[in-house]
């Protein structure tokens, strides 16, 4: 992957190839989140980054 991926761009690259794009960010790896707002009904979908910590998972936000 030569060009880094941002945003909707990552999310649209994660889908599209199964994870096989987008999955590894710099050394770290990288789940979708995806969430509907309370209020708007909003479907929205955010990179994130996360990593084993003994029996459990950290995701940074």
């Amino acid at each position: 992957m030569g060009v880094p991926l941002f945003g909707q761009e990552r999310v649209d690259r994660y889908r599209e190839t199964d994870g096989e794009e987008g999955h590894d960010w710099q050394g770290a790896t990288v789940l979708l989140l995806s969430t509907i707002g309370r209020n708007s009904g909003a479907k929205r979908t955010t990179p994130l980054i996360y990593q084993r910590h003994g029996d459990d998972y950290l995701v940074v936000a």
